[in-house]
């Protein structure tokens, strides 16, 4: 009886090693080369607004039917929070007089590749409604990409750095610690000078809070033009670590 040498041991997993990645290239595409899609077939992405004042000053009717025109968004669903007193408790009275001049508005993506998030802006700016949190999650691992402009310079790829960080700065956000920490969601980023592009990696299972994006890259004198879902290049990050 003959045995195997060390070299044909060798050949014989390389060749199996081989045959199994091809074998799950072509029938497992969806491991492989995940797309969007795919991934909304299996995932309920949302964004979730809160809008300071606008209860005030009736507009909300408006903005809801603003927010009705984005194609790529499902009718969106208001949310009203508990009036609450100076001293932070709430008013349990009943009818219109209860209510919060603050809102919260909940709507489905139905199309993840055309949402862009600064649409949403572009939307309420003319009724001069602007959100103070413009959350998305419901996709297990995704990432931001934001066109930006004045992105031409090395200098600019260090200001783009040091804006998306963590920093316990006021949160941008009511509902959160008034000085807790901002982009928790943020797990890394990458900046491509040549096309102006600027990617934030979400951390797994996590949303993000796109107004600390768009804020932050605003004061540093980088205004997103546009904000999109990547997931091309979330998984390439995964690959490269």
């Amino acid at each position: 009886m003959r045995y195997s040498n060390a070299l044909e041991i060798i050949a014989m997993t390389l060749l199996w090693a081989a045959v199994l990645i091809g074998y799950d290239n072509a029938f497992n595409q969806h491991f492989f080369q995940p797309n969007m899609a795919q991934v909304q077939a299996i995932s309920t992405p949302q964004v979730n607004l809160w809008i300071q004042n606008v209860g005030c000053s009736g507009k909300v009717e408006k903005t809801m039917q603003a927010l009705s025109a984005l194609s790529w968004l499902d009718k969106p669903k208001l949310k009203r929070a508990p009036e609450t007193t100076r001293a932070g408790t709430e008013v349990h009275a009943k009818g219109p007089a209860a209510m919060s001049c603050d809102v919260g508005v909940l709507a489905n993506v139905r199309d993840v590749e055309q949402a862009d998030f600064m649409a949403i802006y572009d939307v309420l700016r003319p009724l001069d409604v602007v959100p103070t949190t413009v959350e998305f999650g419901g996709i297990p691992h995704f990432a931001l990409q934001a066109k930006v402009a004045n992105l031409r310079c090395d200098a600019c790829d260090q200001a783009t750095m040091h804006a998306l960080r963590r920093s316990a700065v006021r949160a941008l956000s009511p509902r959160k610690d008034p000085m807790g920490e901002t982009f928790k969601w943020l797990d890394s980023k990458q900046v491509d000078l040549k096309a102006q592009m600027i990617t934030a990696f979400v951390r797994f299972n996590n949303g993000a809070h796109v107004n600390e994006m768009v804020w932050a890259l605003t004061q540093a004198g980088l205004p997103p033009l546009s904000i999109y879902v990547v997931l091309e290049e979330a998984r390439a990050e995964i690959h490269h670590r």
